[in-house]
Order: structure tokens, then C-alpha cells, then sequence
């Protein structure tokens, strides 16, 4: 079963209808960004996550939420990011990266059919990521930032060179078991 939110549900106070197709899934596939559902919207996802069934994460996935800090469900600002696909969100760059495989990777069954050379290039800007260090990582990225040093946001603060790589692509097994497949 395939979810799709009407419009954009960062500002739709239903959230997403239909998560409960979420307590059957053999797979949850997430692409969420800065998200408030509603506590039972919240709850099948957690049920989901608690249950140990494989998760892929893309992309703004790593902040999927963003509740109040006076929330009990503020912990999943961060927590989703860190415990659901391997790592919080921190900070984004500007510009395209450039994606190589991780060369003990490029055999992983993941990457059958890609195609990884030096021309590979996301259009999207690259996120810092902090995987775990039992997580396999199998693309890294490379992307340019215009603000160098010591940079602070709403996520922290954080030390920016004019040209960073960082692991872009990476599986692992989550908190509570799950198969994790996620990419910034």
C-alpha cells in the first residue's frame, strides 16, 4: 500500500491518512520532512519501528519531525533521524554533489545496475551525516559550502570546510532491529 499525504502535510493538520496500512507493511519506506502528526499518526509509526520490520529512509527523512520542545514527542526531532535511520540531522551545504561508491560497496546488491563513476553528480546539496559505526556505508558524497568554521544552527554547531565528503548512502540495523537502507 502506497500513503501519499494531500498537499503538503507540514501544513495540513490531518497529517498523513492512511498510516495504518503501516501494521501490515513488510517494508516502510520514508520521505518526511519537519513533520507534527497527530498522536495516533505518530504511535503506527513508532508501532512500525518497534516491530523490527526493514526501513528505507531518503533524503530530509534524517528531520522528519518537528515538534515543540515542550512535546513529549520532541524526542523524535532528533530520534528518528539518529534511532529509525542511523543518523540526526545537522546541516546542509550548497550546491550539487558529487556521489562515488565506497569501493568495498560497489559489489553490495544495493548498487546492482548503478553505475558508479567520478560522473555521478545528485542534484541535491549534501547533508552532514554521522551513521553509526556498525553501519556499512556504500556511497559517499562530496559538496562545497560557502560558510567555513564553526557554523551554529538550530541542530548545533558545526565545523564547515569549503569542500566536504560525507557518507551519503549506508545500511544498518536499527535500535530495534530493523534493516535500514537510508540516503541524505
Amino acid at each position: 500500500t502506497v500513503v501519499r499525504p494531500p498537499g503538503n502535510p507540514e501544513k495540513n493538520s490531518a497529517g498523513i491518512p492512511g498510516l495504518g496500512a503501516l501494521q501490515t507493511a513488510d517494508v516502510a519506506i520514508f520521505y518526511m520532512r519537519f513533520l507534527t502528526l497527530p498522536n495516533d499518526q505518530l504511535n503506527l509509526i513508532v508501532d512500525y519501528l518497534e516491530s523490527g520490520k526493514p526501513v528505507v529512509g531518503f533524503r530530509c527523512s534524517t528531520h522528519a519531525f518537528a515538534y515543540p520542545d515542550d512535546s513529549p514527542n520532541a524526542k523524535w526531532n532528533d530520534g528518528f533521524g539518529r534511532d529509525a535511520l542511523g543518523s540526526r540531522y545537522f546541516v546542509h551545504l550548497q550546491g550539487t554533489t558529487r556521489v562515488n561508491g565506497v569501493a568495498i560497496a560497489r559489489r553490495h546488491p544495493i548498487l546492482t545496475g548503478v553505475k558508479l563513476n567520478n560522473d555521478l553528480v545528485a542534484a541535491g546539496t549534501l547533508y552532514l551525516a554521522d551513521p553509526p559505526e556498525d553501519a556499512e556505508v556504500l556511497l559517499g558524497g562530496t559538496g562545497s559550502s560557502k560558510k567555513t568554521g564553526k557554523v551554529t544552527n538550530a541542530f548545533g554547531t558545526h565545523l564547515l570546510t569549503e569542500t566536504m565528503t560525507q557518507p551519503v548512502a549506508w545500511t544498518w540495523n536499527n535500535k530495534w532491529g530493523g534493516r535500514v537502507f537510508t540516503t541524505t
